[in-house]
């Protein structure tokens, strides 16, 4: 959350830079642009990771997949109109990636956080005796016991 919102601020840091409510300077720009890419290029593998929280039945592949097909349909709807048609002011951009970083911050803050996997390796205890069997030899050769640890636990 912390990184969704420096990168938020320092997002509207460049569009008040580009838009001229602060005196432009190429050095606060490159300064802004670089800080804000590196904090939310940094947070993407936490979302990711919140996102497969969220949805932990579901195997890990299939939603960071889904996930990535969204975020690239998500640029790929950015920049065409860009691409279609010739605009005098692109000044909608940077407001446009400030408002999209914004929703980011609420849409974390409002979703619940849940440690589905981190929980279920935690409840796990193996209390019984498991038995190994191969066809044709006895099966007390291959018993094996496994104890629960507790001063590990």
């Amino acid at each position: 959350m912390i990184m969704l919102i420096i990168a938020s601020l320092m997002f509207l840091w460049v569009s008040l830079l580009c838009s001229q409510y602060i005196e432009y300077s190429e050095e606060q720009l490159y300064a802004s642009t670089v800080i804000a890419c590196a904090f939310l290029n940094g947070c993407v593998p936490l979302l990711y990771e919140q996102m497969c929280d969220a949805a932990f039945p579901i195997p890990e592949g299939i939603i960071v997949g889904i996930s990535g097909l969204i975020t690239m349909l998500g640029g790929i709807f950015y920049i065409l109109p860009i691409s279609l048609v010739e605009f005098e002011d692109n000044s909608w951009l940077e407001w446009s990636i400030l408002v999209i970083c914004v929703i980011g911050c609420l849409v974390v803050l409002i979703t619940p956080q849940r440690n589905g996997r981190s929980d279920l390796d935690l409840s796990i205890h193996v209390t019984k005796t498991t038995h190994y069997k191969r066809f044709g030899e006895d099966q007390n050769n291959f018993l094996v016991t496994e104890k629960k640890d507790t001063e590990n636990a």
